[in-house]
């Protein structure tokens, strides 16, 4: 059993990490959309994940980078709640969450 002050510092952890990855995936977005329009590249194509590793240009490798991290931050998050239920032995919130991981990744793949 885990005191309160230790939920509390388990969910600030949580809280944090989709803060921070908001903020890097916002920075990353935006350099990418100055650096295109400074290039005076066309933005209105469609991105795929797959040109993340072969990008045409360095904006849309960023901007890719941004989306990429946007995608993969509630991901993370599902993944440290599970080893905080994991931790805390409950049982049921560790198969729903992994099973939300799993659609995640099926999704993804998709």
């Amino acid at each position: 059993m885990t005191s309160q002050s230790d939920d509390a510092r388990d969910r600030r952890r949580v809280a944090l990490v989709l803060r921070t990855g908001l903020v890097v995936a916002t920075a990353l977005l935006l350099i990418g959309l100055v650096a295109a329009t400074l290039a005076g590249e066309d933005l209105s194509r469609p991105f795929r994940l797959r040109d993340l590793l072969a990008p045409t240009t360095f904006a849309s490798w960023i901007i890719g980078a941004g989306v990429l991290g946007l995608a993969v931050t509630p991901a993370i998050r599902v993944l440290l709640l599970v080893a905080l239920w994991i931790s805390e032995r409950d049982w049921r919130f560790v198969l729903v969450a992994l099973s939300v991981a799993a659609s995640l990744t099926l999704a993804t793949f998709l």
